[in-house]
């Protein structure tokens, strides 16, 4: 690298990579967009789609003439594993899933995440349509005439990825869940003495 212009887009990349990371997808990112540093000012244009599509492990990208929108649906493994759990605590509990407190927790943490990361010409949703197989996803609608943020969205959704991963780990860990109660071992009198 010659010129610290060069450094300041290798950086700018890494920044990208190191969002990956925290999202559990560097591998999908290798996969996708190779493992090289290209000090490009245009990275993240220029693979712009490979890196959508290695933000989740399945990506639906589709235009809306009558919104003049673009419409994303991001659904991965995180997501499906964690609100699945959800929806097994809202049967259990006999209500909607729509109306179980850990839903609601999860849609206002992603739209907090997703505004604070683009709060401009998007707007998000948390998909839950339990009769599809990937019916659990985010879908983000962007409307392209008037959108400049690329960076921000792409790590707002990776954000959500990471926090769909911790919230998954969080709600496992307390066993809030699995409506199983805990089963301790049985002491004998000798022991309890």
């Amino acid at each position: 690298m010659e010129y610290y212009e060069e450094l300041t887009y290798a950086l700018k990349q890494l920044s990208v990579v190191q969002s990956f990371y925290h999202a559990g997808r560097l591998e999908a990112y290798k996969e996708n967009c190779g493992s090289s540093i290209d000090c490009d000012e245009d990275f993240l244009y220029a693979n712009w789609w490979e890196l959508l599509e290695a933000a989740a492990d399945f990506v639906d990208v589709r235009w809306d003439e009558s919104e003049t929108c673009e419409r994303l649906y991001f659904s991965d493994a995180v997501i499906r594993r964690c609100l699945a759990q959800v929806r097994k605590h809202a049967d259990n509990l006999g209500i909607r899933l729509k109306n179980d407190p850990y839903y609601q927790e999860i849609c206002n943490d992603v739209y907090d995440i997703l505004l604070d990361a683009c709060p401009y010409n998007c707007c998000f949703r948390v998909v839950a349509q339990t009769h599809h197989k990937r019916g659990f996803g985010l879908s983000v609608w962007i409307y392209c005439e008037q959108f400049y943020e690329l960076d921000g969205l792409l790590n707002g959704i990776l954000e959500v990825m990471a926090y769909f991963s911790l919230e998954t780990a969080r709600l496992e860990h307390q066993n809030m869940l699995t409506g199983e109660p805990i089963v301790f071992p049985q002491l004998t009198e000798s022991e309890a003495a």
